[in-house]
């Protein structure tokens, strides 16, 4: 045992050790710790000015009671031979206040007391004033079988304060408790209203609905509502003191469209009082909208739209809408007439949002329109003008348009001019062309005359560009000029020929040339050896990195032979180029010299046998001449050709 409680001991020891190993928190639970101080902070501050509130309220109200009992005991007293009594005043500015007076009617005050800050009169109403004044000896109250002052606070919260014609001073309670007749009078139900919003004969949902109770001797015991006519009473709520309440129920729902019968009823001692039903129909839905507006580009600014609102059952009450960039602002703007402007020069890209309201203040949906506006012309090309005989060959490359984009149709006006560059725009001068194509042959021309030209292009709403301007003046061209046909050239020749072989390559730029064009497509045009039907063997590729010389689509030069060797009784010799690496093992005691193999490479030859160099064949394949075989036996011969 004693072993076992040691190991105990020490196992909590190390238990001990590591967790006053840990000095801290760490980062998440100080967080977490914040944000629950934070939430209950919040929600402890707001349940704590609430409870204040309510403190002020009660406290105020006990401090009436108290100073209405202090001038009742004045009264009883017959302090100054006279009766006392307190003041209560709502002005209709400055602050509420009550007032200690002595005599039947308040003249001056003795003490005047103000309302705390949060605390005003509600009973006393604006501009009107309560009197409590008390008979000497008896401390009954004077004139009257109660009276009553009521106080509110900032969030709506009322307590009374009430005297008794008996004398009885008290708060919070209500004026039944100074009747001492029995109540044989049922409660009167007057002002039957729905609402939140009610427009006519339409209410929305949810709403509420209410109803003004007087009942003389208080008392009174509960209050209801109806839907339909009295078929079901639903219990409401009393708010006041007496002798008037207020009956309300909140938060009454019903489907659009329903026609509802609604009333309130009240009950106290002396009965039960119904009030005058009223009919109401349920507006549950919003209004719809549109507009006259199509999704279209268009140049002009501003666009103007015209916004249609309506709504079958309470009627339309406004219309409200907003222009942004985002597609996200909220109506705010009153008015069925949007304008949608952009600027001069800029392509814009705007939203009208609109949307209506009922008269029982249901909206409806946020309706959206884009607006796309086009005040800019589209950007030109470039434009070139060649000059040929009695002609201009005319080109441009495609405008670009970041709005609307090109007219699909007219896209290029092409005009010229023989005295000056053509007006901006293309707006005068002769027009030549119209149409997508991008080039134009300007023919029927006068010789040494310059011709002016402009290109201008045409967006999808019509914008045109500035254009761009070129100019040239019709001859006939040298050798070497740029040419379209071979009338443009005195030489009456005209093709494309880079290298002066005569011979024309598939593509490139057609030049005047000195002599006529001879039959058959130029595979390497930067290189005069290259040219169909060429016979001579070259040692390197020609300009164009090609072993074709003869055009023919095929190698017919090769700078690699494959390896070649020969042993005892081959019938083959062998040839290695100069700078190739490899071996050869030559007869003892013969001689080399070099010479050059139908190849066209150097190759060392052995002088002292008959043996012949490898060459091309007709197929292009590297091969032996006419061998001789080695009949030696004592050598043998390995070359290579790479």
């Amino acid at each position: 045992m004693k072993l076992h409680n040691t190991e105990y001991r020490i196992q909590n020891t190390e238990y001990n050790h590591s967790r006053s190993a840990r000095k801290g928190f760490t980062l998440m639970e100080l967080l977490i710790v914040v944000g629950i101080t934070t939430i209950l902070a919040g929600v402890g501050v707001s349940s704590y000015i609430t409870q204040q509130r309510v403190k002020l309220l009660n406290t105020t109200a006990q401090e009436i009671v108290g100073y209405l009992r202090y001038a009742q005991q004045k009264s009883i007293a017959q302090e100054e031979g006279s009766q006392w009594g307190v003041h209560f005043e709502n002005p209709a500015d400055g602050r509420d206040f009550y007032a200690l007076y002595t005599g039947a009617t308040y003249t001056t005050p003795v003490e005047t007391k103000y309302l705390p800050t949060g605390i005003v009169f509600q009973t006393p109403s604006s501009g009107n004033s309560i009197d409590m004044s008390y008979e000497k000896l008896t401390g009954l109250l004077s004139g009257s079988s109660y009276k009553q002052i009521i106080l509110q606070n900032t969030i709506g919260l009322t307590k009374n304060v009430l005297t008794c014609q008996q004398g009885l001073i008290s708060q919070g309670q209500d004026i039944s408790i100074c009747s001492a007749v029995v109540d044989d009078t049922p409660p009167v139900i007057s002002n039957v209203i729905a609402s939140n919003v009610s427009y006519g004969s339409y209410v929305d949902s949810p709403f509420d609905l209410s109803a003004d109770i007087s009942e003389e001797q208080g008392g009174l015991l509960s209050c209801e509502y109806t839907i339909n006519d009295g078929t079901d009473w639903y219990l409401a709520t009393i708010e006041g003191f007496g002798p008037s309440y207020t009956c309300i129920k909140t938060g009454i729902t019903s489907a659009d469209g329903t026609s509802l019968t609604l009333n309130m009823r009240a009950t106290s001692g002396g009965g039960t009082g119904t009030g005058t039903p009223i009919t109401r129909t349920v507006d549950a839905i919003g209004p719809t909208c549109s507009d006259n507006w199509t999704d279209n580009w268009t140049a002009n600014s501003p666009v103007n739209i015209t916004i249609t609102s309506n709504d079958a059952k309470s009627g339309v009450a406004s219309t409200k809408y907003c222009v942004d960039t985002s597609d996200s602002c909220y109506p705010s703007t009153s008015g069925t007439s949007v304008s949608v402007s952009c600027a001069s020069g800029s392509t814009c890209t705007q939203y009208a949002r609109y949307a209506a309201w009922d008269n029982v203040n249901n909206v409806s949906s946020v309706y959206s329109k884009r607006v796309r506006q086009d005040k800019q012309a589209p950007t030109d090309g470039t434009l070139t003008a060649e000059p040929g005989n009695a002609q201009v060959s005319i080109s441009w490359t495609v405008a670009s348009d970041s709005g609307s984009g090109l007219a699909t149709s007219d896209t290029y006006k092409l005009v010229f001019s023989t005295s000056s560059s053509p007006t901006i725009n293309c707006t005068s001068d002769t027009q030549i062309y119209t149409g997508t194509s991008t080039s134009y042959l300007h023919s029927g021309l006068t010789n040494d005359i310059t011709y002016y030209y402009r290109v201008c292009a045409k967006d999808a709403v019509n914008n045109m560009s500035t254009g761009s301007t070129a100019s040239s003046t019709p001859h006939l061209l040298a050798n070497g000029e740029l040419c379209s046909l071979g009338s443009d050239c005195a030489s009456g020749y005209c093709y494309v020929d880079e290298d002066g072989d005569r011979y024309a390559p598939a593509s490139g730029t057609k030049r005047c040339q000195p002599l006529s064009q001879l039959s058959g497509v130029d595979c390497c045009d930067s290189d005069s050896r290259a040219y169909p039907g060429e016979s001579t063997y070259y040692t390197s590729t020609n300009n164009c990195g090609s072993w074709d010389y003869d055009c023919s689509g095929t190698t017919n030069k090769s700078d690699d032979c494959n390896t070649r060797s020969t042993t005892l009784s081959s019938p083959n010799s062998c040839y290695r180029y100069v700078t190739c690496t490899g071996s050869f093992t030559g007869y003892v005691g013969c001689t080399y010299n070099t010479g050059t193999t139908s190849c066209g490479n150097s190759h060392w030859y052995e002088t002292c046998n008959s043996f012949t160099c490898y060459g091309y064949n007709v197929d292009n394949e590297c091969v032996a001449g006419t061998p001789t075989v080695y009949t030696s036996s004592t050598v043998t011969k390995v070359c290579s050709c790479k």
